[in-house]
């Protein structure tokens, strides 16, 4: 794979993850998430539906890390290395707590397609789900202000920009930590605020290369004739 198709590649892939994550509007809405009655109505009105949306939610958060590892990897070529490369591995902890979550909120669903009480199944995964809850917010979140720091230490954007994304990025680290149905939406529209314009700007580099690459074939054969 060149290198022109590799930018390419990882700029789609960072457009993609938050427009992936868009599916939280499929989410049956909860006010409260910790409230376990209006859990348990929403799980009960439509387990497929509420199963449907967590398998969604968990393959967002699969492509929202492969996407924040493809913008790392932008900023340390952009010449950024110390706060991109501290990045990684808040991200990917954080992930992979995360990533349990809709798992188990898809076998609650499963539960109560199944006649079980959706609030006794709630009741019984809440000492497994909270701290993990919690750990994959504050560690996700780490990494995601991380990534923030170095997009407006690396110079790769105007200043009033920088501060936008970064301003995006801090709004979906504190979103997981806020257990509003609210703030669900409102990170998953800052993923896409922030990422969206990081993904242009990768593209255009690999356009670039391409002008100049032609451009140098053109002269090659000129010099050759």
């Amino acid at each position: 794979m060149t290198e022109t198709l590799r930018g390419r590649f990882q700029a789609a892939v960072v457009v993609i993850a938050p427009l992936f994550l868009l599916a939280i509007a499929y989410h049956p809405y909860v006010g409260n998430l910790s409230d376990k009655s209006e859990l348990a109505g929403a799980i009960s009105a439509d387990p497929a539906r509420w199963g449907a949306a967590h398998v969604a939610v968990g393959a967002g958060m699969g492509l929202l890390l492969a996407a924040f590892l493809a913008v790392c990897s932008y900023l340390r070529k952009s010449g950024e290395e110390r706060w991109s490369a501290a990045a990684v591995p808040f991200l990917v902890m954080g992930t992979t707590f995360s990533i349990f979550l809709p798992a188990i909120e898809t076998a609650v669903g499963g539960a109560a397609a199944a006649g079980m009480d959706p609030i006794s199944s709630l009741t019984q995964i809440e000492r497994w789900f909270v701290p993990m809850l919690v750990s994959g917010a504050i560690l996700f979140g780490i990494g995601v202000l991380l990534v923030a720091t170095s997009i407006v230490r690396s110079g790769a954007f105007e200043r009033q920009r920088s501060r936008v994304l970064a301003g995006a990025l801090a709004v979906l680290a504190i979103s997981r930590l806020i257990p509003q149905g609210r703030m669900l939406y409102a990170g998953a529209l800052a993923g896409v605020v922030a990422l969206v314009p990081i993904a242009i700007s990768m593209w255009k580099p690999a356009s670039a290369l391409d002008r100049s690459g032609s451009a140098t074939i053109a002269e090659s054969r000129g010099v050759a004739r």
